[in-house]
């Protein structure tokens, strides 16, 4: 997948985060509804991995990119 359509579906993920910013176990593709409870390891490692693998993928096509995680709108 290219880097740019991954920063797509991560960014696609962080929306269905719930006011206290943790993810469902599950979204209904058609209305956006959270589904199941709100685990928080497992929704966790897997954003952070995604988080990480995206800028992995951001720094073999830029060599000279800032890629280290920041928060949001900094």
């Amino acid at each position: 997948m290219p880097a740019q359509r991954q920063g797509q579906v991560f960014e696609d993920a962080l929306s269905h985060a719930g006011d206290v910013g943790l993810l469902p176990e599950e979204v209904d593709t058609r209305t956006g509804e959270a589904l199941g409870s709100f685990p928080q390891a497992f929704s966790r490692i897997g954003l952070i991995n995604a988080a990480l693998a995206i800028r992995a993928a951001e720094a073999a096509l830029e060599p000279n990119a800032d890629t280290r995680l920041r928060p949001p709108n900094e």
